[in-house]
This record gives C-alpha cells, sequence and structure tokens, in this order.
C-alpha cells in the first residue's frame, strides 16, 4: 500500500485525490492546500510541514511557480514525486528541482494525464500488436468539447 500526499487543491489536485482514494493500492495520506475549505472530508494540512504520517509518494498539483519550491521541499523530505506540467516556471528552478531530486535520490515524474487516456491506451495497444501495420509517421490533434 503505496501512502500518497496531494499538494494542491484545485481542480486537478481534487481529481488526484479522487484517484488516490479509487486505487486499491494507495492510501491517501491527506490533501496539503492552505484553504482549508476544500475537500474536508479528507485528511487535510495547510502546509506539507505539518505532515507527519509517512509519506511515499507526493503529488504536486499547485500553481507552476510553486513547482520547484515544492518538488524541492518534497525530495528534501525523502519523498518521490508527481509534478503537474510544466514542471517550473523558469528553466533555472527547473535545473535546480532537478539538483534536488538528484540530491535526494528520488524519483520524479512530470504528470501527462493523456498517457493514460483510454483512447491512447488502446492506441498504443493496436500498435503493439501490429494491427494498423508498421508505424512510420504519426500526427496528432486532441480536440475537447
Amino acid at each position: 500500500m503505496k501512502r500518497i500526499l496531494v499538494v494542491g487543491g484545485g481542480l486537478i489536485g481534487i481529481r488526484h485525490v479522487d484517484a488516490v482514494q479509487a486505487h486499491p493500492g494507495c492510501a491517501l495520506v491527506g490533501l496539503a492546500d492552505p484553504d482549508m475549505a476544500i475537500a474536508p472530508d479528507v485528511p487535510r494540512f495547510a502546509d506539507m510541514a505539518e505532515v507527519t504520517d509517512p509519506v511515499d509518494g507526493v503529488v504536486i498539483a499547485t500553481p507552476t511557480h510553486l513547482h520547484a519550491r515544492h518538488g524541492t521541499y518534497a525530495a528534501g523530505r525523502g519523498w518521490h514525486m508527481l509534478i503537474e506540467k510544466p514542471v517550473a516556471d523558469d528553466p533555472a528552478d527547473a535545473r535546480a528541482l532537478r539538483d534536488a531530486v538528484k540530491r535526494a535520490g528520488v524519483g520524479s515524474l512530470v504528470g501527462h494525464h493523456r498517457r493514460y487516456h483510454a483512447a491512447v491506451q488502446q492506441l498504443k495497444s493496436l500498435i503493439e500488436k501490429g494491427a494498423i501495420g508498421r508505424v512510420v509517421c504519426a500526427n496528432q490533434s486532441w480536440a475537447m468539447r
């Protein structure tokens, strides 16, 4: 059972909370967000520094300008992380985060939800099975509503 902390209670963060709660291999440590009115039905922390329970991984779903700061903090705590895209709003911050992750020896991943979308997974399966022939070129467009 992996213990997951979600940081950021916006639209995407709440989706991560729901996904963690729905996954049989995960337990939600809680949601860290300064707005304590968000998701009052889950364990809440105003800041990551308040978390004293063991954490295996953290999902960072805060505004982009906070990603590097939150990721660096998580690395310092020894927490593996998934950071929503983009990883940072500045190349220097991205490099500093990379260095913090490397020093801490933790794993990090920049999330892109479409990778796991059912249609994308189906296409991946068809390609792997050779069902659509040998792929030599791809041109993609993603349109929503």
